[in-house]
């Protein structure tokens, strides 16, 4: 059973809806990046699993995960690094996932670039809270209606 890092949040970015429009994203790899991050140690962005075991999670068949899994790492948004035919788990590591805990707080891990995941690639801070900041109270919120 995998560890329960917060109960509170993770940081989420509102680009993947460009990623629905486009046809990138479906639902289904939605919920399973978004289950994945959810799992994702705050301070590295691993999630150490398999299959077997996020089938469990979710009630799925182990074939249909297997299936979602390949179709993520194959659009970019994870990166496995799976021993084949083994049953144990394995680290999956979540592209953009922003470290919230430790060393790497502020920084987005990139699994893409990353070749070793005993070598980690993160990327820079972040930038978002002076663009917000600097903006609260000047504009009001827009309701989208392509919801």
């Amino acid at each position: 059973m995998l560890p329960i890092y917060d109960a509170g949040y993770y940081p989420r970015r509102r680009g993947l809806l460009d990623h629905f429009k486009k046809g990138r994203l479906s639902l289904t790899d939605d919920g399973l990046h978004d289950l994945l991050c959810q799992l994702a140690d705050p301070e590295t962005g691993f999630v150490w699993t398999n299959a077997t075991d996020l089938a469990g999670r979710c009630n799925y068949s182990r074939k249909f995960i297997q299936k979602y899994l390949r179709r993520l790492e194959r659009k970019g948004y994870i990166k496995r690094f799976a021993v084949p035919r083994s049953k144990k788990h394995y680290p999956v590591l979540v592209n953009a996932f922003e470290c919230t805990r430790g060393a790497h707080i502020g920084k987005r891990l990139n699994a893409i670039k990353t070749v070793n995941w005993t070598a980690p690639c993160y990327e820079g801070g972040i930038q978002s809270g002076i663009q917000s900041g600097s903006q609260i109270g000047s504009q009001k919120a827009r309701r989208s209606s392509s919801l």
